[in-house]
């Protein structure tokens, strides 16, 4: 069963490469969605696919460059409404 989730991360880790790091693990892991800069110096992540392989995601998040301070997640209904995983 496919879901979404919406993804907040806040910390040191705008103009690291975590985009395209979480990019390349989406694409590994068959999610598409999008991970974006936000003017507050978070990243935004919104995902859909596999439930597990969204929680893999999740995880994968720990081992990117950059410094996490604090993510946060909130998940709802799959809505069929990407074709990629993008970095805008």
């Amino acid at each position: 069963m496919k879901h979404r989730i919406e993804v907040k991360i806040l910390g040191q880790i705008q103009g690291v490469g975590f985009r395209l790091f979480i990019a390349r693990k989406a694409r590994e892991l068959g999610i598409v969605g999008f991970a974006q800069n936000m003017p507050d110096g978070s990243v935004e992540i919104i995902a859909e696919g596999e439930k597990e392989k969204l929680k893999e995601l999740i995880k994968h998040l720990q081992f990117g460059p950059g410094e996490i301070e604090k993510i946060t997640e909130k998940w709802s209904q799959f809505e069929d409404e990407f074709k990629e995983f993008q970095v805008k």
